[in-house]
C-alpha cells in the first residue's frame, strides 16, 4: 500500500479546503468511489487527513453496468477499500429508483442515479456530507459544456467547492497533479475507455478543446479559473439580495405578483427560481421557461397556468400560489 505521508499536493489541497470550510471534527463522509484515479486519489487524500479531523469514511459505488468492464471495477473497489479498511457500500443501476426526471440522454441518468445512492448512503450513515472527487480540469470543462449550451451566470459559475451535503476537496487540484501522485506511489486505478469517446461533448472538450486552449497563453488556465471565481463572487452577491427580496414578496404561501414583476429582470428570474425550489416542483430553468411564467403572471384576473401534469401556478388577483406539488425538489442547471 502506498505511504500516506504528506506531500506538496496534499497540502495544496488541504489549504484549498481549509479556505472553504469542508472540513469539520467528526464528520462522517460518504466518498463517491468510482475506482477511477480521481475517486481513488480523493480516497487516499481523506485518509491522509483522517486522523486530523477524526472522520469516519464510508465509500459508495455504484455499477452502471453499462460496459464489460463495470463488475470488474467493482471488485477493484471492494479490494481497495478492505486493503485500507474503509467501509464500502455497492449497489447496482437497476437498484436504483430514480424519482427525478430527465432529459432521457444515459448520462444525465447517471448522473442522477450516483445522486440518488449517495443521498440513499448518506441518510442511512447519518453523513454530514458527500465527498465527490471534481478538480480543476473538470471545472473548466463544466464551464466550457455550459457555455455552448447558453447558460446564464449561475450556471457559468460551474462546479462550487461545496453545494448543498456536496463538498468536492480537489478542486484546486489539477488532472496531472492526480495522475502524478498515483504513479509515483504506484497506486493502482480503473481505466474508463468511455472517456475517449469524443461524441460525448465532455470528452470532446477534455481531448480536443482544453489542449489548444492551454496552449494560446501560459496564463490562460489560470486566468479561466480566476474569471470562475469571479463569476462565483458576482452569482453569491445576486442570490443574497434575490434571497432578501424573496422573503419580503413571499406571505402565506402566495407571491405578490406586482413586486415581483417591479424587479430587474436578473433579480426578478432568481426570485421565481427560489418559489420554484422552495415549492419542490420539478424543472428546468431556462430563459423560455421563465418569460413563460412571466407572461402568464403579467396577465389580469385569476387564472390557472398548468406547467407540467404534477404542478401549476395559479393567480388570485396579484398573488400567485403553486399547485399539485410534488414530493421533492427537482431542478438541473
Amino acid at each position: 500500500m502506498a505511504t500516506l505521508s504528506k506531500t506538496s499536493i496534499f497540502n495544496h489541497i488541504s489549504e484549498f479546503c481549509d479556505r472553504e470550510n469542508l472540513f469539520f471534527p467528526d464528520q462522517t463522509l460518504i466518498v463517491g468511489l468510482s475506482g477511477g484515479p480521481d475517486s481513488v486519489f480523493l480516497l487516499y487524500y481523506l485518509l491522509a487527513v483522517q486522523k486530523k479531523y477524526n472522520l469516519t469514511l464510508i465509500a459508495a459505488h455504484l455499477d452502471h453496468g453499462w460496459r464489460k468492464e463495470s463488475a470488474a471495477d467493482t471488485e477493484f473497489c471492494k479490494r481497495l477499500c478492505a486493503s485500507l479498511g474503509i467501509t464500502l457500500v455497492t449497489a447496482h443501476l437497476q437498484e436504483i429508483a430514480l424519482t427525478k426526471k430527465n432529459s432521457g440522454s444515459a448520462e444525465e441518468t447517471a448522473r442522477n442515479a450516483r445522486r440518488a445512492f449517495f443521498e440513499q448512503c448518506a441518510r442511512e450513515y447519518q453523513a454530514d456530507a458527500i465527498a465527490l472527487a471534481h478538480h480543476q480540469d473538470d471545472a473548466a470543462e463544466t464551464f466550457f459544456i455550459r457555455l455552448i449550451r447558453g447558460s446564464g451566470l449561475m450556471g457559468l459559475t460551474g462546479i462550487k467547492a461545496k453545494a448543498g451535503r456536496y463538498i468536492r476537496p480537489l478542486l484546486s487540484a489539477r488532472k496531472k497533479e492526480i495522475l502524478d501522485y498515483l504513479q509515483e506511489h504506484t497506486i493502482s486505478y480503473c481505466h474508463d475507455v468511455t472517456n475517449a469517446n469524443t461524441d460525448i461533448l465532455r470528452n470532446n472538450i477534455r481531448h480536443n478543446v482544453l489542449p489548444v486552449y492551454d496552449t494560446l497563453d501560459t496564463r490562460a488556465h489560470d486566468n479561466l479559473l480566476r474569471s470562475i471565481e469571479q463569476l462565483q463572487a458576482a452569482d453569491t452577491f445576486i442570490e443574497k439580495l434575490a434571497q432578501a427580496r424573496y422573503h419580503e414578496l413571499f406571505s402565506h404561501g402566495m407571491l405578490d405578483i406586482d413586486g415581483l414583476l417591479n424587479e430587474d429582470t436578473v433579480l426578478m428570474h432568481r426570485i421565481l427560481l427560489q418559489w420554484l425550489i422552495d415549492a419542490q416542483v420539478h424543472f428546468v430553468p431556462t430563459e423560455k421557461f421563465f418569460a413563460e411564467i412571466i407572461r402568464f403572471l403579467k396577465q389580469p384576473g385569476s387564472k390557472t397556468h398548468t406547467i407540467t401534469q404534477n404542478w401549476a401556478i395559479h393567480k388570485i388577483k396579484r398573488k400567485a400560489q403553486i399547485i399539485g406539488q410534488s414530493s421533492s425538489s427537482s431542478v438541473r442547471i
